[in-house]
């Protein structure tokens, strides 16, 4: 994969959520700046903590006019199955949290 430059347009991806929901690029091109943030597992405790961290400071990036979307390389079922075992992490993000193809 190429290097992306600062100030170069993203490349277009399209991520699972859940079932058949996706995330994409062009769901938000020309609408709103997007902030990916890049998870090694959702269910480690520093990657809680970061997600904490970016609830907390979503007044500034809503003020910033962007959303912000947690990737992680968990599946969807093992995301489902620590959501459904810890119900506390559906409050930890408000956007989606979706998974990086392998």
């Amino acid at each position: 994969m190429a290097k992306i430059e600062t100030g170069s347009e993203a490349p277009e991806f399209d991520l699972q959520v859940n079932g058949s929901e996706r995330v994409r690029l062009a769901d938000f091109r020309g609408r709103r700046n997007l902030l990916l943030v890049f998870h090694p597992y959702a269910w480690t405790p520093i990657c809680e903590e970061e997600a904490r961290d970016l609830q907390e400071n979503l007044p500034a990036f809503e003020s910033a006019e962007t959303d912000v979307v947690l990737v992680s390389c968990d599946s969807a079922p093992t995301r489902q199955l620590v959501n459904d075992a810890d119900t506390r992490r559906d409050e930890l993000v408000s956007g989606p949290l979706a998974t990086s193809p392998s």
